[in-house]
């Protein structure tokens, strides 16, 4: 546009903005063309009622907060909720009302606009407690931010009615002697800056005053309907009030080792909405990013060390692929995608845990940083949160995109879509008519809408999953192992992406981004260009004759390990180490022809390890002595620690026929001249360090003996029930956290004494079953002792 043409279209958007909208071809019958004195009056109005009920209940929380807390937690769930509809009678029933009257095709104004009001939530014992002592302590300006974030879904589902005003923003301030919002003009291109861009749009900034005063006045009633034996609940002068209340005790993300609670992600988000907004913990959260990096790597290094797992992975991963129910399977498609889908999701979470590693020590840089307002941040940090923002953002749809594929072909699922064919192109899994009143169908096309730009928060979504999946067994029955951990990522990712957010709400407070509606093109460029870093190496990687040696047929990855060592499991656990290194020698050699190494990427660096391979059989002496083997490949993560459900197992017995055993006396090339040829490092010795031994009962002992299990001796095999591998964590002195899903993460006290390792370690929870079979127990068991050194002798049983 010319200067010229710019003026007329400021000049149009002041005095007529319906009819610009309407000759630009614009729907507007969904927009409120407000007057910048209806607007003003609106907010002047709710400021005061806003800053009353404030300061209302801060005088009531300071004399009678003990009270409140003990009357509350004394009465019984349904003495609560009547309390609360008294208080709120449209409050609604179900936690996150507002998805979940979309999943209904319903509308409700008070769910749409008051989702954190609802019975569900707020008739536990807890949140109201946390509820009434956050708002009560912390000054409504420091809320106005959250609260539009509340809109976002409203928004972008298209419940609510857009208000437009052009050329005001509106304007916040903590001092109680002026008018809390006020409308000021502010022109759009001298603002650019997010550091001189805290206010808000007059349509947002509407709305989170309305939600404001109506959950000030909620709150207050309710303190009056709990103490309403005490008459002097009303001040005739509020403003005098101003006390600073003691603060309460709180539990925070429980990796700093702070509190010996076990704290859940699940349960920190569901809480989110009634604690305080604050610049959080992105050391917590970093750590719980750090974790899910080594376990994408631990995953890709088992598929390069562990026939095994190689093989339950290319069994798991190929029921979720369009042509296996074709009698002719492309493996060389199947194996690819495997690959290239481990070395993206360590590069995600690699690059994940960089990005907020940055934020941090920008904040480092900062002397008094926790002191700081906002508007004393500096620029550089600004910039570094907002773009780092952008790409979760990005990052997620993009995540999303790349395991919509499985998703569409899972057998329990795939009635649900309207479409015979997966395509790539569509923005989402479209479900058939007559599944659209399945909750779970309806969510899981959300969950894969894949346009980048959609500001729609998918964390609502993966939560409300979670708790479907949890609530209803036959819902979880169609889920499938493979599914579960794809689901579980996805959940961990976005609530990652969440409390990253909730980090620095005042810069995302406008549709969850900044410079909206639109990202600035150089961070969608830059945050795309993230995951060219690894496209190189998946089109080297397809370039190369992977069905050749990767085809899991014909016995060529049977892999005994579970079963007693003898001389023909010796032969064939060794075959099948030949065959994968095989599989592997050709991966690098592409790598090596094409992409200068895999030097060349940072991220992928397994400089560190060295792979374990079988010796070859030695005849035991007469008498039997307990050495341990010491030839069985570490599988360092399992994504899949389940056993699959009926169906996939008598498909998947089908197509994966075990080889017959047959001892070759002559001609046996040994698995280390075989390795050497490759060039491949090998570990045929395990690490045999003094350490420190724990003292247990005979349940946590039962486990570790199965972990560690010495393949020459014959007792202690069988399943471990999935509580009992938490409970024996636990006795060793790891906390434990569910990170939402079938993840959970097992973190070490801080014991340079018993740990010398202080990052923590992750596994998934088994689906469907609740027992860890032997063959996956010994996966976990193999990680262990990678990271930590453990093996059987440091267990000992106590008194």
């Amino acid at each position: 546009m010319t200067e010229d043409a710019d003026m007329i279209t400021d000049e149009m958007l002041r005095t007529d903005p319906k009819a610009y909208f309407t000759s630009q071809g614009f729907w507007t019958a969904n927009i409120d063309f407000a007057s910048l004195e209806a607007v003003q009056s609106n907010a002047t109005i709710s400021s005061y009622n806003i800053i009353h009920n404030w300061l209302i209940l801060r005088a009531i929380m300071y004399q009678h907060e003990g009270t409140i807390r003990k009357r509350w937690q004394k009465k019984s769930r349904k003495g609560r909720e009547a309390i609360l509809v008294r208080a709120f009678p449209g409050i609604s029933k179900q936690h996150n009302p507002s998805l979940h009257q979309h999943l209904l095709g319903l509308f409700s104004r008070e769910a749409t606009l008051f989702p954190h009001l609802n019975l569900e939530d707020l008739g536990q014992s807890t949140p109201l407690l946390l509820f009434l002592s956050a708002r009560s302590r912390t000054h409504p300006k420091a809320w106005i931010a959250h609260d539009s974030r509340l809109l976002v879904f409203g928004k972008e589902l298209h419940q609510l009615q857009r208000m437009f005003l052009y050329g005001y923003r509106m304007h916040f301030t903590e001092d109680i002697h002026q008018v809390y919002a006020t409308l000021k003009v502010e022109g759009w291109e001298k603002h650019q800056h997010a550091k001189h861009n805290l206010d808000m749009m007059p349509d947002s900034g509407t709305l989170a005053l309305l939600i404001q005063r109506d959950t000030l006045s909620f709150l207050v009633k309710v303190c009056q309907l709990i103490l309403h034996d005490i008459s002097d609940l009303k001040f005739d002068s509020p403003r005098v009030l101003i006390v600073k209340l003691p603060e309460p005790a709180s539990h925070h993300l429980d990796l700093d080792h702070s509190s010996s609670e076990h704290v859940s992600l699940s349960t920190i988000a569901a809480e989110a909405p009634y604690r305080a907004p604050s610049t959080g913990n992105l050391g917590a959260l970093l750590a719980v990013v750090q974790a899910q990096t080594e376990a994408a790597k631990d995953h890709l290094w088992g598929l390069r060390q562990d026939p095994g797992y190689f093989m339950e992975i290319v069994r798991d991963s190929s029921v979720h692929h369009k042509d296996f129910l074709r009698n002719k399977c492309d493996w060389q498609r199947k194996t690819g995608n495997i690959i290239n889908m481990s070395l993206i999701n360590v590069q995600l979470w690699s690059k994940t845990a960089e990005w907020i590693q940055d934020v941090i020590e920008l904040q480092q840089r900062q002397e008094d940083f926790g002191k700081l307002d906002i508007g004393n941040w500096s620029d550089e940090y600004i910039d570094a949160v907002i773009a780092r923002g952008w790409y979760l953002h990005w990052w997620s749809a993009a995540r999303r995109f790349l395991v919509k594929e499985a998703i569409f072909h899972s057998p329990p699922l795939r009635h649900f879509w309207r479409d015979a064919r997966y395509s790539e192109t569509s923005a989402r899994l479209t479900v058939k008519k007559e599944h659209q009143n399945d909750p779970l169908a309806i969510l899981l096309s959300m969950l894969t809408m894949v346009t980048p730009r959609n500001a729609t928060p998918m964390y609502p979504v993966a939560d409300q999953i979670e708790r479907l999946l949890a609530a209803e067994p036959t819902q979880r029955a169609k889920i499938t192992s493979h599914v579960q951990n794809i689901l579980s990522d996805i959940r961990v990712y976005e609530e990652v992406n969440r409390q990253f957010h909730e980090h620095s709400p005042m810069l995302y407070k406008q549709f969850g981004i900044q410079w909206c509606p639109e990202a600035p093109k150089d961070l969608v460029d830059k945050s795309r260009s993230m995951l060219d870093d690894v496209f190189p190496l998946t089109v080297a990687i397809r370039s190369t004759d992977l069905a050749a040696h990767g085809t899991p047929t014909e016995g060529r990855f049977v892999y005994p390990a579970d079963k007693r060592r003898t001389a023909q499991r010796t032969v064939q656990m060794q075959r099948a180490e030949q065959q994968l290194d095989l599989f592997w020698a050709g991966i690098d050699r592409a790598v090596d022809d094409n992409c200068g190494g895999w030097a060349a990427f940072p991220t992928l660096d397994f400089s560190d390890r060295v792979l374990e391979r079988t010796q070859d059989w030695i005849s035991p002496p007469s008498k039997p002595t307990s050495v341990e083997s010491i030839g069985i490949p570490l599988s360092l993560f399992s994504l899949d620690l389940c056993t699959q459900n009926a169906e996939e197992s008598v498909l998947s017995k089908a197509d994966f026929p075990p080889a017959k055993l047959k001892t070759k006396t002559r001609g046996i090339e040994s698995s280390d001249s075989k390795l050497e040829s490759l060039n491949v490092p090998l570990s045929t010795q395990s690490n045999s360090t003094e350490k420190i031994v724990f003292k247990l009962k005979s349940r946590d002992m039962k486990v570790f003996r199965t972990l560690f299990h010495q393949p020459s001796h014959a007792g202690e095999q069988g399943q471990v029930k999935w509580l009992d591998l938490v409970h024996a964590m636990a006795a060793t002195g790891f906390t434990y956290q569910s990170l939402g899903g079938s993840a959970w993460q097992f973190t070490p006290p801080v014991d340079p004494g018993r740990f010398e390792v202080q990052r923590g370690i992750s596994f998934h929870e088994p689906h469907p079953e609740s027992k860890i079979s032997f063959w996956m127990a010994r996966q976990v068991g193999r990680r262990l002792q990678r990271v930590y050194g453990w093996s059987i002798d440091r267990f000992v049983l106590g008194e």
